[in-house]
């Protein structure tokens, strides 16, 4: 994990690190997991796919822990055959989280801390952007209450108009003036960390997201 200033940030990226682990397990799983949080919701909706030796699993158990306050939420099994996944939805954002993924012998275990969270700074909530005077680009700057960078942050517009992701946090990106729709238009920004969970096989790995939207007015 990287820093993006000294003091208390340079502290809390230690301590974050030192908690994140890809785990273990029999090997013969792999386990994809995926839990966002976005703010306009407080809540983060989790995913979970299993597949064993190329098949989907069914009847597995998957427990999601905070790792703070030792919460635990439950995965539910939903559809069956090829398109089982597993889904729970938690109330508020929980950084850190460990899973537990068990069916018969075959187990998975790891834990991540997740991004900071963060706020967009520009373009402002309900701000005008007009295209004939805003050049290229629209910039887009983002502050953390941490100042420890994510892995990687995704900026998007609304109805997949345009989405770009960037290996390096550093606060800031912008997004093509041309993608922007008239009116009503959504910038959002999504922070994201990622472990790769080391009990399992192919694909497997653990992802928390940090989800920020702002709604701006587009003017031709």
């Amino acid at each position: 994990m990287r820093r993006l200033s000294f003091g208390l940030a340079l502290i809390s990226s230690f301590t974050a690190c030192g908690y994140t682990d890809g785990g273990g397990g029999s090997n013969t799983l792999e386990v994809i997991a995926t839990l966002e949080y976005r703010t306009s919701e407080n809540e983060m909706a989790s995913e979970v796919q299993v597949r064993k030796s190329g098949a989907a699993v069914e009847g597995a158990t998957i427990t999601l822990t905070d790792g703070e306050t030792d919460e635990r939420f439950v995965a539910e099994q939903q559809n069956s055959g090829q398109n089982v996944r597993y889904r729970v939805t938690i109330p508020g954002y929980h950084r850190r989280i460990a899973i537990k993924v068990e069916q018969g012998s075959d187990d998975l275990h790891g834990q991540l801390e997740g991004p900071g969270t963060h706020i967009i700074t520009s373009p402002s909530n309900a701000q005008i952007v007009d295209r004939s005077s805003s050049g290229d680009d629209l910039s887009v700057r983002w502050k953390t209450t941490d100042g420890i960078a994510a892995d990687e942050v995704t900026l998007r517009l609304s109805d997949g108009d345009y989405q770009t992701t960037l290996k390096d946090d550093h606060g800031k990106g912008s997004i093509p003036v041309s993608k922007l729709g008239a009116g009503d238009e959504t910038v959002h920004v999504i922070r994201r960390n990622r472990v790769t969970l080391e009990g399992g096989v192919g694909a497997s790995a653990l992802e928390i997201s940090y989800h920020v939207e702002n709604t701006i007015v587009v003017n031709d």
